[in-house]
């Protein structure tokens, strides 16, 4: 998607950051209200894409958009160098699609969850780093296989959790799930004062 193709998307009040994807698979995209808000990205590769966030009156928020990769190695990768950026001072949201389960609870149908190595990684950088996991209004479960039957599996694999200065500042935090369209993933969205931040 071109300069042109965005405005004609989503109109001329926005702007946005692209990391190519590679093939058909991968690609993130970050995008803001230029009238109330700027981001500068800091970082972005494959599986990440950290930014300031500045809110007209707001102050600055950190802001990382996250794709992890489903080979559990190559996700170690994001945890250890999201631990050793962390901003403990400033209010922090990390949000995306993190293709990984934490409990049993994340997930319906398939084989039983097991507390592997990359649960265990996940949870350990949340834990490490103050990452509190955001409560879903509504629905939980933000992948679906698309299958019918005993083969069908729903899965809570995208995310949004926030560090405890966030946490404050915001006082009731809670995402919402937008409706699937043309994705197997539902789009996450966490509100923060009148704005909203949210990734496919």
């Amino acid at each position: 998607m071109d300069s042109h193709e965005f405005k004609l998307f989503l109109g001329d009040i926005w702007d946005y950051f692209l990391f190519p994807a590679e093939g058909l698979s991968g690609g993130l995209m970050a995008c803001w209200r230029s009238d109330v808000a700027s981001f500068i990205v800091k970082e972005a590769n494959s599986q990440v894409v950290i930014g300031e966030f500045n809110i007209a009156n707001r102050g600055i928020w950190n802001i990382t958009i996250v794709y992890g990769n489903k080979n559990c190695s190559i996700r170690r990768n994001l945890w250890s160098f999201l631990e050793t950026i962390s901003n403990f001072k400033e209010p922090a949201i990390i949000g995306g699609d993190f293709n990984c389960l934490i409990s049993q609870e994340d997930k319906k149908g398939g084989k039983k969850f097991i507390f592997s190595t990359s649960p265990q990684d996940m949870y350990s950088f949340m834990s490490n780093c103050d990452y509190n996991e955001v409560n879903i209004v509504g629905p939980k479960y933000t992948w679906c296989n698309n299958k019918d039957g005993k083969a069908h599996i729903l899965e809570r694999i995208n995310w949004c959790i926030i560090n405890s200065v966030a946490l404050k500042t915001i006082k009731v935090a809670a995402v919402k799930l937008l409706a699937r369209l043309a994705s197997n993933h539902c789009p996450i969205m966490l509100k923060i004062f009148s704005l909203g931040f949210g990734r496919n």
